[in-house]
């Protein structure tokens, strides 16, 4: 299922700037914005509630995922140079 929620909206898209160039910085803050709250979706969904995480791991966690973002957020800018 969120192989199609992410699959479809590229497939228009990609269709869409083909013929209409556009600024594209918008469109990847939309998608990390997506990918932050699917990842949160699917963490919550994994964890089961009564699990208590100490605050290092907590921390280790959620740098870990900061650092992901950023290079997700690096590689996409390079693939926006023109």
């Amino acid at each position: 299922m969120i192989a199609v929620i992410f699959t479809v909206p590229t497939l228009i898209g990609d269709t869409i700037g083909y013929y209409n160039p556009f600024d594209t910085t918008y469109l990847f803050a939309l998608g990390l914005g997506a990918s932050v709250y699917a990842f949160f979706k699917l963490v919550r969904s994994l964890e089961p509630i009564t699990a208590l995480r100490s605050y290092n791991e907590s921390l280790r966690i959620a740098l870990l995922v900061l650092l992901g973002f950023i290079l997700i957020y690096v590689a996409a800018l390079f693939h926006s140079v023109a």
